[in-house]
């Protein structure tokens, strides 16, 4: 990057190096970054790059910390409140919500994928299971955070929504 802005770089791990796999959930995720609207919780991709045989994409830093370490961090000094949970499920569902009205649905909500900032604000990382409504019969996601619909890979239109959506919704 030619400017100061602080960044995260994705990349294969040493596992997958040099791995097709890997070189396409990393154009998948920088596809659907790309796609989506900017907006203040999601990370901005600044670029995709290859070098020597591997792909990095090339993200926003989001300063703070993953939901599912802030909470053990809190259980050391007591729970969080009640309306501090509240306001995150909010702020996730206008997340989500920015994401649907744009026909992609997340696929992989789970504490692991949320980032707190410092002011107790959410953002939403790793768009690797993310995919647009028309991708049928996509599987991602992580076993423990299904919806029991998608363990059994049923799909089709709930509503307003599609499955996909609402099972994103029933991960808030």
């Amino acid at each position: 990057l030619e400017d100061t802005r602080s960044c995260v770089i994705k990349g294969p791990g040493y596992a997958w190096q040099h791995n097709s796999a890997m070189h396409t959930s990393l154009r998948h995720e920088a596809e659907i970054l790309s796609y989506l609207e900017p907006n203040a919780h999601i990370p901005a991709l600044y670029d995709l790059i290859e070098q020597d045989g591997d792909l990095f994409l090339v993200m926003q830093d989001l300063e703070g910390e993953t939901l599912d370490m802030r909470m053990a961090n809190q259980r050391k000094l007591g729970y969080c409140s009640l309306q501090q949970a509240l306001a995150w499920m909010i702020e996730l569902a206008d997340i989500l919500e920015h994401i649907h009205t744009q026909g992609v649905i997340y696929a992989d909500v789970k504490p692991s994928n949320l980032i707190v900032n410092s002011q107790g604000q959410i953002y939403l990382i790793d768009f690797e299971h993310a995919h647009h409504f028309e991708e049928q019969g996509f599987k991602g996601g992580t076993p423990g955070y299904m919806s029991p619909q998608r363990k059994k890979g049923q799909v089709g239109i709930c509503l307003l929504y599609t499955s996909d959506a609402a099972d994103d919704l029933t991960r808030v």
